[in-house]
């Protein structure tokens, strides 16, 4: 392989594959990065079996001879350092690369390419297309949820379910629930479970691309950005129904200005860190309280602005991370707060109609309530 080619043309192409290697891989081609020349074209590969990205750089590239190699994952931060706006690179006879440019010379040792496991790209499945930055905000509001739980993989990744011309996103570790709804244009049936490295990792490298095609079957999904697609395999199960959850009726409902509830939780949790963030928000008389208690810390009553409250008073006490978190990836001025008692589930919402986003917190009991 000769070829030469634009140094952040290369850096930007790596930096999309190369997050995704795992160099303790027992797959020994997967350790590293895959990289072919032909057609005056370059094609990298990351994978770590499970997610698996390709990109295609077919500019400012100029190839001389064709070949293969698998390079290491430190090649990305060789090519980082690079100052020249160009740079040749090479594979010599020993599976070498070896990077040239006016100052130095780089050789790294690579794989035989042989070894390098075959991957179907093909695009297969139903497919649906949408509007990139839909995509993106629905797996910001729901990805933030999933489970870190190994015993429990199914909750670990992401429900994706087709239905009725909608698309509903939805992530749960059994203490807090996210759910996203999207219109799409296509009559899809489907309901799978996405890890959430996949659509993380869309979302990051997605770039300014207005719409994104997307192909669904019961063993993967894949990802079509053009010049790069993300690959990925499905989690195996049956992915709990949160809709029987959701409450759809509420004895309290309060709308708050998203900013000042989260600036008076986030002051909040100087204390609550040391008792589990736990917080109670509570109604006296005609005012609100956040209550925070820690017997190492010290305890804090702080009065709590709402725009309005509905239905009866309230006394609940949460986990206060899981309000902010949900807090910060509402995208609107006001939210709203619906409560169905000390202990039951209740339900964060933009006060924008138009967005389907419904977050969900279970209660915790404390001594305060």
């Amino acid at each position: 392989m000769k070829l030469k080619i634009k140094t952040t043309t290369l850096l930007n192409g790596l930096n999309k594959v190369s997050n995704v290697i795992d160099n303790k891989n027992a797959i020994e081609g997967l350790t590293g990065i895959y990289l072919k020349a032909e057609n005056n074209n370059l094609t990298l590969i990351g994978s770590d079996s499970s997610l698996t990205i390709k990109c295609v750089i077919d500019h400012d590239i100029e190839v001389y001879e064709s070949g293969a190699v698998i390079l290491p994952q430190v090649f990305t931060n060789f090519v980082s350092k690079i100052s020249d706006e160009w740079l040749e690179f090479y594979v010599l006879d020993n599976h070498q690369g070896q990077i040239i440019t006016s100052k130095s010379k780089f050789n790294l040792n690579g794989i035989d390419p042989y070894i390098y496991p075959t991957i179907d790209f093909s695009l297969s499945g139903d497919k649906l297309t949408l509007n990139t930055n839909d995509f993106k905000r629905i797996i910001n509001e729901t990805a933030y949820a999933v489970s870190v739980d190994e015993l429990r993989p199914m909750l670990s990744g992401i429900n994706f379910v087709c239905q009725n011309q909608t698309l509903t996103l939805a992530a749960t570790n059994s203490f807090r629930l996210a759910q996203s709804i999207l219109p799409i244009n296509e009559s899809i049936e489907t309901n799978i479970i996405v890890t959430s490295k996949c659509l993380t990792t869309f979302k990051n490298i997605v770039g300014n691309l207005e719409q994104v095609d997307i192909y669904v079957s019961n063993q993967k999904i894949l990802i079509d950005l053009g010049n790069v697609i993300i690959q990925s395999s499905l989690i195996s199960g049956v992915y709990p129904n949160i809709n029987n959850l959701i409450p759809t009726e509420f004895a309290s409902t309060i709308t708050f200005n998203k900013k000042e509830l989260y600036n008076s939780l986030d002051i909040a949790n100087l204390l609550a860190f040391k008792n589990n963030y736990i917080v109670t928000l509570k109604n006296e008389e005609d005012k609100l309280y956040l209550y925070t208690r820690s017997q190492e810390l010290g305890s804090a009553d702080e009065i709590v602005d709402f725009i309005k409250q509905e239905g009866e008073p309230i006394d609940v006490s949460f986990n206060s991370k899981y309000v902010i978190d949900a807090l910060k990836v509402l995208d609107s001025e006001d939210i709203i707060m619906n409560f169905n008692g000390t202990m039951g589930p209740f339900v964060i919402t933009s006060s924008d109609e138009a967005n389907k986003s419904i977050q969900l917190v279970l209660p915790v009991k404390t001594h305060f309530n």
